[in-house]
């Protein structure tokens, strides 16, 4: 798993992202920090039937590095979908870039 910044989910709550992280990695998922990924490519199949995926990334130094998994998952980011909500009648503070504005209670 390759992720841009330095921390796993950043945005979240810090100890719940810490269990969380640590379960990833008790399940074989292994997190690359501060990487990106540049190219992705199936390279023949595994013992068990799964395809060979090469994922080649840049690191924070600039050097060019690639692991290889059997299952990918993307994460391509979040865009709020609240234009149809008719937040306005309901006196719910949005913007269409954040979403719905909410607080510790919601």
């Amino acid at each position: 798993m390759s992720e841009r910044g330095s921390h796993f989910l950043p945005r979240e709550d810090q100890d719940a992202a810490a269990i969380l992280q640590e379960q990833m990695k008790k399940d074989g998922v292994n997190i690359l920090f501060e990487t990106q990924p540049i190219k992705v490519e199936q390279e023949g199949t595994t013992e068990n039937g799964f395809p060979n995926i090469k994922v080649t990334f840049k690191k924070k130094d600039g050097t060019i590095d690639h692991q290889f998994c059997e299952v990918l998952l993307l994460g391509t980011g979040r865009v709020p979908n609240v234009e149809t909500l008719n937040c306005e009648a309901a006196k719910v503070k949005f913007d269409t870039s954040r979403g719905i504005h909410v607080n510790d209670h919601l």
